[in-house]
């Protein structure tokens, strides 16, 4: 009795360790980050615009294994102008804001570069690109992976 509880207990657990998570994916090829992202769930790529040197945050949402670009807020206008979108610009709160046309990507593919202060952020985790990879480039992707080999990863909740 005692070794088929015993069995059912690791069964069991095992199920769940197989369970695929969901987990946005970053990685320059050598390193990598895991960070829990659930299906709608909020991701926000901030950096330094690069030439008017004005902060800038990209809103994305995780829709199964794509992010959507919902939208882009600036305290510069120009940073908006600069897209060439054809969506309505709004201030808010002293910021502006654009919703990007729709666009769900695959991955992000970021340049990272010195003083750009490029963050990615979602719920509890928060990671500086230039501290955790260095100068480089990264690919940012949606992924599902066995929950067992996220969290030998050092999967971030």
């Amino acid at each position: 009795m005692l070794l088929a509880l015993l069995f059912i207990l690791f069964a069991g657990t095992g199920v769940v360790m197989a369970t695929p998570v969901p987990v946005l994916s970053v990685s320059d090829g050598r390193h990598q980050f895991l960070g829990y992202l659930a299906d709608g769930g909020s991701l926000v790529y901030s950096y330094r615009h690069s030439i008017y040197e004005v902060p800038v945050s990209e809103r994305f949402t995780r829709d199964g294994d794509r992010l959507r670009f919902l939208r882009v807020t600036t305290p510069d206008i120009r940073v908006i102008e600069y897209l060439r979108w054809e969506t309505e610009i709004r201030s808010d709160s002293g910021f502006f804001v654009a919703d990007a046309p729709p666009m769900e990507l695959r991955e992000l593919v970021i340049h990272i570069s010195a003083g750009a202060e490029q963050r990615l952020r979602s719920g509890s985790w928060d990671l500086s690109l230039i501290e955790r990879f260095g100068d480089g480039v990264v690919r940012v992707m949606p992924e599902r992976i066995a929950a067992l080999l996220a969290l030998v990863r050092g999967l971030s909740w």
